[in-house]
């Protein structure tokens, strides 16, 4: 709109019979001609549309970056925010491919590495060393959270400390000193002056002969790359962002006493004035973006904020959504409320690689199936009918007669492990929290 008026007045006082003049002189007040006057009222006029457009361009700017500022966000210039969102992306689709690839091979994440269980016994140097193969090494337990974490597996397993080096001296895999330890009472020992010299774990630590054969677990930590802070990124490029239209404006104001200027000139003028208006609307523009940006970026960060605070609750991270293994046992109705209180649910399990990931817990789970509503007709706790099942030969088969109309999981050798029970029976139970 600024511009179009402009260049209306601009073409009136071009046009000489709009007003009677002359292209080269102006009769004034005293009858006498004054050259160049057109030309001196054409600049005041031009750089007083300058000065209002720089007043307005400033005013949307100190309004945007004021509104911003006020919900705790800072906008820098598209292109950095460009630059630096794009940087983030692709760290997060790297890290989500990366879970995904370790999630399939039926590794655990608990925040900040994955985990693998044998499935068979090895002694403890061909237990790293199938770790090794597998790009990890054996468990480094750093805290009372990983140790926990670990004894909800409820298997004997080997980890990555031994004395091998210096007898009483242990240290882990990586080389580091053992400084925080959860050895069981009396241990280690070296029982009957045996040569026990690599750890192994259930809820707490043993020391064993190295030449045992345990199961044993891998830890695979994940690296993440640090970027800049982009609240120090939005500071250096803000402050730019708000002078820069203004000092280009400044640059072609012009000085009164300025010579009539020549047809050249003037459309030189009317060019400024369209690229000036250009500019305006692709900096709107890139400030906008920037916004939509930054909404994408804090709904990442929300993300991985319930992301963090789920792994530190305990919760385990297996494909799209988040496992708790309870700790006590409860009826299968008391189960399903504890998990509705976590705000979640007992898991429905809808694949065979989901089935294999909680027989990986070796205990008898409470799961969220039932058949309540209907004998024979078991349903999922979100009201879904059962399509794909994995019973025991047998099952479900409300043994002598009893109701058992609730699903449970079992750890056995077979793939197939469901079974049905009475649903007062006591169990542990398995809460899924899935990821929106």
């Amino acid at each position: 709109m600024i511009f179009h008026k402009v260049r209306s007045e601009i073409t009136t006082v071009l046009n000489p019979s709009a007003r009677g003049l002359t292209s080269n002189s102006h009769t004034g007040e005293d009858g006498t001609v004054t050259p160049a006057m057109s030309g001196r009222k054409l600049y005041r006029l031009v750089g007083v549309s300058f000065g209002l457009l720089c007043i307005l361009q400033a005013a949307l700017n100190i309004s945007l970056h004021l509104a911003f500022y006020s919900s705790g966000a800072w906008i820098p210039d598209y292109e950095a925010v460009t630059k630096n969102l794009t940087e983030e992306a692709k760290m997060l689709r790297r890290k989500l491919e990366i879970f995904d690839h370790y999630t399939r091979k039926q590794w655990v994440y608990f925040q900040p590495s994955f985990y693998y269980i044998s499935s068979v016994k090895k002694s403890w140097r061909d237990s790293r060393d199938d770790c090794l193969q597998k790009g990890a090494d054996l468990v480094i337990i750093n805290s009372k959270e990983e140790q926990d974490f670990i004894t909800g597996f409820h298997k004997f397993m080997w980890i990555g400390l031994t004395d091998n080096e210096t007898e009483g001296t242990w240290k882990w895999v990586d080389g580091t000193q053992l400084t925080k330890s959860f050895w069981r009472r009396g241990q280690p020992n070296s029982f009957l002056f045996q040569n026990e010299d690599c750890a192994a774990t259930t809820d707490l630590w043993r020391d064993l002969p190295c030449g045992n054969q345990n199961f044993w677990i891998c830890e695979k930590i994940v690296s993440e790359q640090k970027h800049r802070s982009s609240s120090q990124l939005r500071q250096r490029i803000g402050r730019s962002a708000l002078t820069s239209v203004c000092k280009t404006q400044s640059e072609v104001n012009m000085d009164k006493n300025l010579p009539d200027a020549s047809a050249t000139n003037r459309k030189l003028v009317v060019l400024g004035l369209g690229l000036l208006c250009i500019l305006q609307a692709a900096l709107n523009i890139s400030l906008r973006l920037a916004l939509y940006s930054s909404d994408e970026k804090e709904g990442d960060q929300l993300k991985r904020k319930t992301f963090d605070h789920y792994t530190q609750e305990g919760w385990v991270y297996f494909r799209s959504s988040f496992y708790f293994i309870s700790s006590e046992k409860k009826s299968w109705p008391a189960s399903r409320g504890d998990c509705l209180q976590k705000g979640a649910d007992l898991v429905i399990i809808n694949s065979k690689e989901e089935n294999e990931f909680t027989r990986q817990f070796r205990q008898l789970l409470w799961i969220g199936l039932s058949d309540n509503e209907t004998e024979g007709t078991w349903k999922w706790v979100d009201g879904t009918l059962l399509n794909t099942s994995y019973w025991q030969p047998g099952e479900p088969n409300s043994f002598e007669n009893s109701d058992e109309d609730c699903g449970m999981t079992k750890f056995n050798e077979d793939k197939y492990n469901w079974n049905d029970e009475q649903c007062n029976k006591l169990n542990f139970w398995i809460c899924e929290k899935m990821l929106a």
